[in-house]
């Protein structure tokens, strides 16, 4: 008999080599994958960074685009946009084409410069936004809009195209275009020193026999003049014409309208002193509710001072020509001032004799200005003051 004899094979020793290559395949699909997740995770970051760069110019871009138009606007104003276009021509061409402007870096990755824009002059030199270099440059030029041609110095429209262009130290670079156009807070103005919008208006002047009543611009005889009292037809001019109390104190024009004829219909052209003062009729617009809604929207937005009567005890602040007060509610102001700018209220104005405007009155809401009290000034001074600021906007 042999020695030796044939042993069984343990079957736990092939389950161990099933297990050992099932080790080696998962050990390589993971590291597959954490390579693949490695190498993902790379772009990704490099393509956010890509990202970041794109959009830090692209605000550099919009920057320079509000700092345009803030430039243009002190500028410019609401006026017309042909001077404006010549002096970004320099030599009367205007040459700036955003296909070929470019960005110029040193070797530390300042920008030092900008080119492909002809002699043109920027209205924003190129700018460090914020003073640190690494925060990037911005410029903006001005060119007419396509609908004249961007190089035309002919602006038909009342419309120009600014420019911007943004540009970081990661050689990232943008540009931005807006057109622009002339804006006003309000319509053109009432051609009047006080205007009564709606079918019924009440106007009560008081007795008072130191009144003084008089439609001319600042109070110069022979100069401008416009309606004291403008209404919205002929049957609202009849109620304030009823209403008026002291007649003989109401004079405007040269010759003069006296009394009653001092009182206008704006939206009638033949109105005897609507024709003879020459300032045309009422906008429409401020016969449009919906517009009279926006508009007050408008400027509660762009206020100076807000203020609600609900919850604050509101008071006229120092204000400037350019400054817009919104009152949201009633106030009495007896204060002399000086006041100006625009003042809008919702509810019901009362003011003494001594106050004074130099701007524009809305009474928007409820609609009533009520004059309480005496004073060295009167309601009349008021207005034409009002009428002359009402002009000029």
């Amino acid at each position: 008999m042999s020695r030796y004899r044939e042993r069984d094979q343990d079957p736990s020793d092939e389950r161990r080599g099933s297990a050992l290559i099932l080790a080696l395949f998962v050990l390589v699909l993971l590291t597959g994958m954490g390579t693949a997740l490695l190498f993902l995770s790379q772009h990704e970051a490099r393509m956010g960074q890509a990202g970041l760069r794109l959009k830090k110019s692209f605000y550099l871009a919009e920057a320079a685009v509000e700092d345009g138009r803030a430039t243009l606007f002190v500028a410019n104003g609401d006026g017309p946009f042909g001077d404006d276009l010549l002096a970004a021509s320099t030599d009367g061409v205007i040459d700036f084409d955003p296909e070929t402007v470019r960005a110029t870096y040193d070797s530390a990755g300042n920008v030092t410069g900008l080119t492909g824009f002809g002699d043109d002059d920027p209205l924003r030199a190129l700018t460090p936004l914020g003073g640190p270099s690494d925060m990037g440059w911005y410029a903006a030029f001005l060119t007419n809009d396509p609908v004249d041609g961007v190089n035309s110095l002919n602006d038909t429209n009342n419309r120009v195209m600014i420019t911007g262009v943004g540009a970081g130290d990661d050689q990232s670079f943008e540009v931005v275009q807006a057109l622009l156009e002339p804006f006003q807070f309000l319509p053109p103005v009432p051609p009047a020193a006080l205007t009564l919008l709606g079918p019924d208006p009440f106007f009560d002047n008081g007795a008072s026999g130191a009144q003084d009543h008089s439609g001319f611009d600042c109070g110069i005889p022979g100069g401008p003049f416009a309606p004291i009292v403008g209404t919205v037809s002929g049957a609202a001019n009849a109620l304030v014409q009823d209403n008026m109390q002291r007649p003989d104190k109401f004079t405007s024009g040269d010759p003069p309208f006296e009394g009653e004829d001092t009182i206008g219909d704006l939206s009638d052209p033949a109105d005897p002193i609507v024709a003879a003062a020459g300032h045309g009729t009422l906008d429409p617009k401020w016969m449009d509710c919906q517009a009279l809604k926006e508009l007050v929207e408008l400027l509660a937005v762009a206020a100076d001072y807000y203020c609600n009567t609900d919850t604050d005890a509101c008071t006229l602040p120092a204000t400037g020509p350019d400054s817009v007060v919104f009152i949201d509610g009633d106030l009495s102001s007896t204060p002399a001032g000086p006041f100006s700018g625009i003042l809008l209220i919702t509810g019901e104005l009362t003011y003494g004799g001594n106050t004074g405007w130099d701007g524009v009155i809305l009474a928007i809401g409820e609609g009533k200005i009520l004059r309480n009290g005496g004073g060295g000034d009167n309601p009349e001074d008021l207005q034409s003051a009002l009428h002359d600021a009402l002009k000029k906007i």
